[in-house]
């Protein structure tokens, strides 16, 4: 999970952490942080992020987002 707290911190969400959840309906992000995310997470792994991937329910918490780019790395 370590390497979901690099990917907020890269978009200037440092309080982002495992204890957060619901982070698009608390308002803790938006869909502008999570297009800042995507482009994070492609720069980061090499590859583009297929837009199956680009949904609000992978973006809930820390959990969905590991699931999320499980995923997206097992491509």
């Amino acid at each position: 999970m370590q390497d979901i707290k690099k990917l907020f911190a890269a978009i200037g969400k440092d309080e982002v952490d495992e204890s957060c959840s619901h982070l698009i309906a608390s308002g803790i992000i938006d869909s502008l942080d999570i297009i800042a995310l995507v482009g994070v997470i492609e720069k980061e792994y090499g590859k583009k992020l297929d837009a199956k991937y680009i949904q609000a329910e992978n973006f809930i918490n820390f959990a969905t987002l590991q699931n999320m780019l499980n995923s997206y790395l097992a491509e």
